[in-house]
């Protein structure tokens, strides 16, 4: 009786020890797990902690939607009144589409705004007709109320007239230029640091060799920049969105912006590039298949 009563104590002292080795190795690897995830966490927080004020922001804004050839689109025909809102064939904007917009998902959503025809020179300014500024400024709040970040920019002056710029700053297209900007800048100066600016769409200038175009366009993105931080309100440390020329991704194209955003040592810069691939595809010129062939 003895002899199998060890035997029992001896078979429980063994199983206790292997219940404690398993219970002390679940208990490490549990310990490591948990360093692990917290050093994970600490790279993560390192991580986030390292990124710039504007790539937070432009992962806040998320999924975007342009909501193009409303305030955008013009007539061009200058014996005809300009239709504003509902020049291209889009209907008059309505809150309800804001609305939708956030819906269905959107974080963003750009504006395009164009000045041609909606201005008049006044004691030798260029001045944006109030109604339409205050329609705009409408839509923009509307987008704002929404939850949504939106894009407010100059947009087909770009190539209207912008393009014909000969790089002098007497001229009237930089005047002209400075002058629209100036009461943009004033006209969103207090509206939430979620709306931020894009100093011009797709810059293309007609006239001079590619350096001279680039000196043209770092130009003009530095005067929108001035007038922007100096404008008051939220201004000194809103978004602004810098655009390369033509919007173009390829080095030769983007470096001079990169050098221009670096020389300014202010995180509250967006660049910003257009991508279309491809482009017959995406702009749905009569192709409706990624597929079909090109003629």
């Amino acid at each position: 009786t003895c002899g199998i009563h060890k035997k029992s104590k001896g078979e429980k002292f063994m199983k206790r020890r292997k219940i404690l080795k398993k219970l002390t190795a679940s208990i490490l690897t549990l310990s490591m797990a948990a360093s692990l995830a917290f050093i994970g966490e600490d790279n993560v927080f390192a991580e986030e902690n390292n990124k710039s004020d504007s790539q937070k922001y432009v992962e806040a804004m998320g999924k975007g939607w342009n909501l193009g050839n409303s305030f955008d689109g013009f007539d061009a025909d200058l014996d005809k009144e300009d239709q504003g809102e509902e020049a291209w064939g889009n209907p008059v904007v309505t809150r309800e589409l804001i609305k939708e917009i956030k819906e269905k998902g959107y974080d963003s959503i750009r504006i395009p705004f164009t000045a041609y025809r909606r201005y008049s020179e006044v004691d030798g300014k260029y001045v944006i007709n109030e109604e339409w500024l205050e329609r705009y400024k409408e839509v923009v709040n509307w987008a704002v109320e929404e939850g949504l970040y939106v894009m407010v920019n100059i947009h087909h002056d770009s190539w209207i007239w912008l393009a014909d710029w000969d790089g002098n700053k007497e001229s009237e297209e930089y005047k002209m230029f400075v002058d629209l900007w100036e009461q943009l800048a004033d006209a969103f100066k207090d509206f939430p640091e979620e709306v931020c600016f894009e100093t011009i769409n797709e810059p293309r200038f007609n006239e001079g060799d590619e350096e001279l175009k680039q000196e043209k366009l770092d130009m003009i993105n530095l005067a929108s920049y001035e007038v922007i931080r100096n404008s008051g309100g939220k201004n000194n440390t809103r978004m602004i969105v810098m655009p390369t020329m033509d919007t173009n991704h390829e080095p030769q194209k983007s470096n001079p912006l990169y050098e221009l955003i670096d020389g300014l040592n202010d995180e509250n810069i967006i660049a910003t590039i257009h991508y279309y691939s491809e482009y017959v595809y995406s702009a749905n010129l009569g192709i409706t298949g990624f597929d079909e062939p090109l003629y």
